[in-house]
């Protein structure tokens, strides 16, 4: 049921921005820029942190200050389809993303995904995915925006990290802005493996100190994303470890609380 309730909650949010959307192609016709990336910023992350409130999503958020001001690659580890609304989420800084290239054809999220300065890429083609990058996503990160990026190309569905593939890192290095490692654990609990759909779940976000590629050696360059995934797997194993021990207090807490509950009912038919 509250899979369907979440369907239903996000095309209806869609439906109610397509007036915005107008509203703000107008504005862009005026010049309004100022006007349309606020409005954007606004809409795109209430957006992300209502379809987590509706999943009954709850998420803790660390390190922030990680996140420097202009432009700047995320790298983030893939556990599930809620990734990205998580993100949203956690950050007052709006960033767009580098998605497969079907999601933009659909209607609605693909003009809200323009709006955000997300970067399309054909995951068929290697070869040509690695020049969109160049072509597209290196201007936008100069330009002073924020882009994330999957290095695993797919979902882990919370099993062991996938290596990571080269495009994100040579996409920061020939843009020179930071790279941001982002970790997230818990989010595929939310569907991934939930067989009944949707599901309450924690989850904890966490970013990590920024890399400058333009600072390393070329040996520390081309070393980078295996050294970059050893070091976020050992703090992924770190942030299972303190959720699983979140939620077994939080079970015992339950527990204890359904006990109380008991108790007090049972003593109060005692006495009558």
């Amino acid at each position: 049921m509250k899979t369907v309730l979440w369907f239903l909650y996000l095309a209806a949010f869609l439906l109610a921005s397509v007036p915005i959307l107008l509203l703000l192609l107008l504005s862009d016709a005026f010049g309004g820029t100022g006007f349309s990336q606020q409005t954007s910023q606004f809409v795109v992350q209430l957006w992300a942190r209502s379809l987590c409130a509706v999943a009954g999503v709850q998420y803790a958020v660390s390190g922030q200050e990680n996140l420097p001001e202009g432009g700047f690659l995320m790298v983030s580890n893939h556990q599930g389809y809620f990734d990205i609304p998580i993100l949203l989420s956690a950050t007052d800084r709006l960033f767009g993303f580098v998605a497969k290239s079907s999601v933009r054809f659909i209607p609605v999220i693909g003009s809200w995904m323009r709006r955000i300065h997300c970067v399309s890429i054909n995951r068929e083609d290697p070869r040509g995915a690695m020049a969109t990058l160049l072509d597209s996503c290196v201007p936008t990160l100069k330009a002073g925006h924020a882009v994330c990026i999957f290095p695993e190309g797919t979902r882990s569905r919370g099993e062991t990290m996938r290596p990571f593939k080269k495009g994100a890192f040579v996409t920061a290095k020939a843009a020179g802005v930071p790279i941001v490692p982002v970790l997230i654990e818990g989010s595929y609990r939310i569907w991934e493996t939930s067989p009944g759909g949707i599901r309450r779940a924690h989850v904890l976000v966490q970013f990590l100190p920024p890399i400058d590629p333009t600072q390393l050696t070329d040996e520390q360059y081309q070393m980078l994303p295996i050294q970059l995934h050893k070091q976020m797997s050992v703090q992924l194993a770190t942030l299972r470890r303190e959720l699983a021990q979140q939620l077994s207090a939080e079970q015992e807490r339950d527990r204890q609380r359904t006990w109380r509950n008991q108790h007090v009912g049972d003593s109060g038919r005692d006495r009558s």
